[in-house]
């Protein structure tokens, strides 16, 4: 069986479970929030173009490629954008931005949001994942 990113929601909750909790579980909690989605948007546009992970997105990610693509897709995608987006913000000031303090507030919200965001992603056709302007990335060549 394959692995369902949307467990990295319990994962992010059980971080901050109990008190006190840690800075450093509160931003593991708010980048699990992050990942869930992520990883199930990936995850669905692979098998819906039927390409493979590698193909698709390439060893970078394409995080903001996919943000680009969710603002030129349907009204639906359109809808989960805004969430997904501050998911994104969330997770880069929690893994990169030490010297801005991130609170176990706004883990519990990326959370929140995670859930809606995967939730609406659940309800949408895979017609509509095809339509999305997301293509595999081309080669890199090393130009020596």
């Amino acid at each position: 069986m394959a692995f369902d990113p949307k467990v990295f929601l319990e994962t992010g909750r059980l971080l901050l479970a109990g008190a006190p909790v840690s800075e450093a579980a509160v931003r593991t909690a708010c980048g699990r929030a992050y990942y869930a989605v992520y990883g199930s948007i990936r995850t669905r546009l692979c098998r819906v173009k039927g390409v493979s992970a590698t193909d698709l997105f390439g060893r970078a990610g394409r995080h903001g490629d996919v943000i680009k693509a969710l603002t030129h897709g349907s009204a639906d995608f359109k809808r989960v954008c805004a969430q997904y987006r501050r998911l994104h913000i969330t997770r880069v000031t929690s893994d990169y931005r030490y010297s801005t303090q991130v609170t176990r507030q706004e883990a519990e919200r990326a959370l929140d949001d995670a859930a809606w965001v995967a939730s609406r992603l659940a309800s949408i056709p895979d017609g509509h994942f095809n339509s999305l302007p997301l293509a595999p990335q081309q080669p890199q060549w090393n130009a020596r």
